[in-house]
């Protein structure tokens, strides 16, 4: 989803950035912005973008976990997307797949490729997908 920024004088008119970032990060941005500081409690997987922003060199983006409607969970790392399940996850149908024998038991996009998630490269890319399994359960807090 692209987000779209004005700020006359501080980000010149046609900028563009590739910056990997969601809704959650606008808590720290602005909080930053205002000189607010936030407790470690209060949206703890909000990250300022307020360095992109202000068109300077930013900390490496983490990773995006998405939740659906659901409770699928998906994690955003660099260009690729790991999907926990088959199928939307949310209200387009189907809602839920069942995998096939032999079959992936979920979703692995490579976005850069496939922007429209057409090609899933789940059972193509193992290492990866422990990768990204695992940076998921850490983010999750589970071991």
């Amino acid at each position: 989803i692209p987000f779209i920024a004005r700020w006359p004088g501080v980000i010149p008119p046609g900028t563009e950035s590739d910056y990997l970032t969601c809704l959650t990060n606008l808590f720290a941005t602005c909080a930053e912005l205002s000189g607010v500081t936030a407790e470690p409690s209060q949206a703890e997987d909000s990250r300022s973008i307020l360095p992109v922003l202000l068109g300077e060199d930013p900390e490496p983006p983490g990773p995006v976990v998405h939740h659906s409607s659901r409770g699928v969970f998906a994690l955003r790392s660099g260009n690729w997307k790991y999907i926990e399940g088959l199928g939307s996850g949310g209200f387009s149908a189907p809602a839920v797949e069942q995998p096939e024998p032999g079959g992936p038991a979920g979703q692995l996009y490579d976005l850069d490729c496939d922007p429209g998630e057409v090609e899933n490269r789940y059972l193509q890319e193992p290492g990866l997908l422990e990768d990204l399994k695992n940076e998921l359960r850490k983010v999750r807090g589970i071991q």
